[in-house]
């Protein structure tokens, strides 16, 4: 967990804006989930009183459509920039991992195998990409959303 939290803060140091606007799209889709149910509720209650058809019954399901496309369209911003973030950490890790197979005595390399290099290069360094970015930035949204979740309950 210390090395996972130690390319969490190299990567935050080297990509602070990028973190930043993925941290701050997380509180914004936290509240968005908040929001869309109680919205959704409002809806529902709008319709069940309405005894024939009314624009603000139109004006309310063209509001919440928007907003589920909006959540959507966030969404996939938010993946779209873990994805920056993750494709320049995959690099930095990938480039650390080569040169330290470079430096390697040949006899070494020799004895460990090019198979088990090959699966280092590949499927470990991804398993830790996969770890360290998009869990991570799962982790801290999911926390982010009970901490606004609690919040709003006891407000």
């Amino acid at each position: 967990m210390s090395l996972a939290f130690k390319y969490f803060k190299q990567n935050f140091k080297e990509q602070k804006f990028l973190v930043l606007v993925t941290i701050f799209l997380t509180l914004i889709l936290a509240v968005f989930e908040l929001v869309l149910p109680f919205f959704f509720k409002r809806f529902i209650d709008i319709a069940e009183r309405m005894s024939q058809f009314h624009l603000q019954f139109v004006i309310y399901l063209l509001l919440y459509c928007g907003c589920l496309v909006f959540n959507n369209l966030l969404n996939v911003l938010w993946y779209v920039i873990l994805d920056l973030i993750s494709g320049k950490l995959l690099y930095n890790l990938r480039s650390k991992l080569f040169a330290s197979i470079l430096n390697m005595p040949s006899d070494i390399v020799n004895k460990t195998g090019y198979e088990k290099l090959k699966n280092v290069l590949f499927s470990d360094v991804m398993n830790i990409y996969a770890n360290i970015t998009m869990f991570g930035m799962k982790i801290i949204s999911n926390v982010l959303m009970l901490i606004i979740f609690l919040t709003a309950t006891f407000i």
